[in-house]
């Protein structure tokens, strides 16, 4: 299959935080709604949040979050860095991703997993997904078509896609490729709405990557020209970007091929990311050093250019960064 060529910086990147074991199992049907799905109104899901910090606003200019366990969220301006509030989402945060409008969807489990939906700046959920019997613990959003792609495991050991049209509504459910391990998985869109995610396990190469073609109804796998490591995915221009530990890979597509084309290395050993106007990486600061974030010149690398630390107790074990833009509010 032949992959058009693409020129937008897609935002549409996935982060993990909850590693988990096993394999294998049975897949769901392609094409069918997923059992155990609601759709809550904003007063339920408004329930879920508690306040803390300054006032948040949607006339912020664009804006970094960083999220962490057990449920908190941190905004801060980009690319000054500057503090500009911090809130509890009121769940155990595994993830976040932002549309080309600036809305943020936040992930989280605890009995089941709920998705949260905020407005650029905004403390208080729009609406709110549930997903019972998955963890839900990456997404991405189609910048052609504002769907939003969940990935989740469940108890049965299947990974699944889940994509919402438009953010809402009755899903659409993909099985990963068969052998794919449970656990975090990277994922993004490109300008074409291709879904591109990052596979593991026992029948692949660490790391291959699974392509769900726009209209399409199932994902072929695509194996990089060398062994990478990556927690991460970012489409960047007219490539994927591959977040790994200390290094982000540059992929080029062609067709069933994938290409490293390049690599940008950090001074830490952070691998989770973000890549904002192809010249500024926004990413953990390092493995052991949890409660900071930093930036990096993209593609340059090298030492950080500006360090974001520690704002107040409960700013640690960071699991998740994004940039939100404000340009289209």
């Amino acid at each position: 299959m032949e992959i058009p060529a693409f020129s937008r910086h897609a935002l549409g990147l996935c982060v993990a935080a909850v590693v988990l074991a096993g394999c294998g199992g049975s897949q769901p049907p392609i094409g069918t709604p997923l059992p155990g799905v609601g759709l809550l109104g904003p007063e339920s899901a408004s329930a879920l949040n508690t306040r803390h910090g300054h006032r948040a606003s949607s006339s912020y200019g664009d804006l970094t979050y960083a999220s962490g366990p057990p449920g908190w969220i941190y905004m801060f301006d980009y690319p000054s860095g500057d503090f500009v509030s911090d809130f509890s989402a009121g769940i155990y945060v595994s993830g976040m991703c932002t549309d080309t409008s600036g809305n943020v969807y936040v992930l989280g489990f605890e009995d089941f997993s709920t998705i949260l939906k905020y407005a650029h700046g905004a403390t208080k959920p729009t609406s709110t997904i549930t997903l019972h019997g998955y963890d839900a613990f990456s997404c991405a959003v189609d910048p052609t078509t504002g769907n939003l792609a969940v990935l989740a495991n469940n108890t049965g050991n299947q990974v699944i896609a889940v994509v919402y049209p438009e953010g809402s509504g009755t899903p659409t459910t993909y099985s990963l490729p068969v052998g794919t391990q449970r656990g975090k998985h990277g994922c993004t869109y490109d300008d074409s709405g291709d879904l591109f995610v990052e596979v593991q396990g026992k029948n692949y190469r660490a790391d291959d990557i699974a392509e769900l073609p726009n209209g399409g109804s199932s994902f072929s796998i695509l194996t990089p020209n060398r062994n990478i490591k990556v927690k991460t995915l970012q489409w960047v221009s007219s490539d994927l970007a591959a977040v790994g530990k200390g290094v982000v890979y540059t992929l080029a597509i062609s067709g069933s091929s994938i290409q490293v084309t390049g690599e940008t290395k950090t001074d830490q050993s952070g691998n989770l990311g973000w890549v904002q106007d192809s010249n500024v990486l926004v990413a953990l600061y390092g493995a052991h050093k949890r409660d900071e974030l930093a930036y990096w010149n993209y593609p340059k690398g090298g030492k950080a250019t500006k360090i974001i630390q520690r704002v107040n107790k409960n700013f640690k074990d960071i699991n998740g960064v994004a940039v939100s833009t404000a340009g289209s509010q």
